[in-house]
């Protein structure tokens, strides 16, 4: 969230957001060949597929917590998300470099740039990355001509205005003689930050990659709640006292079709608070600061739908300076070891429909052939991996299944070709199918296409 003794810290850090040129990082020193393995685990089915991103505010790189940076590693390690959104990243360390060979060791291969402050780590190699305001841009695809733009952000930590009805000062958090509950009041503190600006920025700056047909996803520390949690239902709760709040960040989010992945899942915020801050430290010491502060946010494009979403982080949580057990229904993932910051990370795997122009497919030149007669195969729209391949089974096959029995009776490769044509002929009569499979494996990326061959 903050750090009050770190204010020349992020001073200085502002002063370097400006657009970055360095090379990506790759977590091998030879090369950034892409390990397409990930992508055909994650096509669910013909026509979508799923990704996962994890949020989370790392306190300074996990240099508050013995051993906090090893955490970090051991955090990501242990759930392998597609990407990471992190937020508090920039001390005397090279973090986007050391983090990538740490995971490396644990046999994770992700991808990312050198940056400050805010970063996103990906298991696919990236095709853009760009920095501006506070907040890191890259851009990549999964299943070939789908690219995802996936933003990380850390919005100002001054103006926390959600301190004043728990009494004590947004700026210095200091204890208030009085709390202060009136909304309007509330809102000119907290929009004296520069949050509005900052998400302006990224409304901004997303707009290129939607009008481009990116699937567009935000995640980020915003050091502000959330309009969907200082409601009517919760004006009583967390010592909101009777405040209910229309938090600017994320209503001007709502109002660009941006939606919260965790409120998508769980819209019933009485028994789904979903609290990240905070988790182990605390500053106003006679209150109850529980908020959801870190999000997950996806552009509304009609292709992208949230699968599922958890908190990840311990189920304790900080009260008035004391951890006590959570008792909402939130779902978490608990830590593997140490819990490395102040934050707990929020988890959202998404599901997304395969652009219709971009399906990949296969037809034939004929239903019906005789037996030595050319086939010919066209395929479209095709996978960029050179073991890519097309086969043809027998009808009742099922391919990948004993293959060393149910195996096909023609194959090729397409050699990495988006478009093409194979050519085979049979010698047996029968019934069969073309299918096309991506990466060396099973996982067919086209329907099927029926024939018969005939003597």
């Amino acid at each position: 969230m903050k750090n009050k003794l770190c204010t020349a810290f992020y001073a200085i850090l502002m002063l370097c957001f400006t657009s970055c040129t360095d090379s990506e990082l790759g977590s091998t020193s030879s090369s950034n060949t892409e390990d397409t393995s990930n992508a055909s685990n994650r096509q669910t089915s013909i026509g979508e597929y799923s990704f996962s991103i994890m949020q989370l505010n790392i306190w300074l790189e996990g240099t508050k917590v013995p051993n906090g940076y090893d955490a970090i590693v051991n955090e990501i390690a242990a759930r392998e998300p597609d990407f990471v959104t992190l937020s508090e990243v920039g001390t005397n360390t090279n973090f986007n470099t050391r983090i990538l060979a740490s995971l490396k060791q644990k046999g994770k291969i992700y991808y990312s740039f050198n940056s400050n402050d805010t970063t996103v780590l990906s298991k696919y190699p990236i095709k853009e990355y760009s920095k501006f305001s506070r907040y890191d841009r890259i851009v990549t695809e999964i299943i070939a001509g789908n690219e995802i733009a996936v933003y990380s952000g850390h919005l100002h930590y001054k103006n926390y205005a959600a301190y004043y009805p728990r009494g004590y000062d947004p700026n210095t958090f200091t204890k208030l003689s009085t709390p202060i509950t009136d909304p309007v009041t509330i809102l000119q503190e907290n929009d004296a930050s520069n949050r509005p600006r900052e998400i302006q920025d990224f409304i901004t700056t997303s707009k290129n990659d939607i009008a481009s047909g990116r699937t567009v996803i935000l995640g980020g520390d915003f050091n502000e709640p959330s309009y969907l949690d200082w409601t009517n239902a919760a004006k009583n709760l967390y010592d909101h006292r009777g405040a209910v709040v229309p938090w600017s960040t994320t209503s001007t989010l709502s109002k660009a079709n941006f939606k919260d992945s965790y409120r998508v899942l769980y819209p019933n915020e009485i028994d789904y608070p979903g609290f990240t801050w905070p988790a182990q430290a605390s500053w106003t010491p006679s209150s109850d600061e529980r908020d959801r502060i870190d999000y997950i946010f996806y552009y509304d494009d009609s292709r992208t739908t949230v699968k599922d979403s958890y908190i990840v982080g311990p189920k304790n949580t900080v009260v008035k300076n004391i951890s006590i057990p959570e008792t909402s229904k939130d779902k978490f993932s608990e830590p593997v070891g140490a819990w490395p910051t102040d934050h707990k990370g929020v988890l959202t795997v998404f599901t997304a429909k395969i652009k219709d122009t971009a399906l990949p497919k296969i037809t034939l030149n004929n239903t019906s052939y005789k037996l030595n007669e050319d086939i010919n195969i066209t395929y479209t729209n095709g996978s960029t991996d050179p073991k890519a391949w097309i086969g043809i089974y027998k009808q009742g096959i099922i391919p990948g299944q004993n293959p060393s029995v149910n195996y096909s009776t023609k194959w090729g490769y397409t050699n990495g070709q988006t478009n093409g044509t194979l050519n085979f002929k049979l010698s047996t009569p029968g019934n069969y199918f073309v299918a096309y499979f991506k990466d060396n494996g099973y996982n067919e990326i086209a329907q099927r296409v029926y024939f018969t061959s005939n003597n």
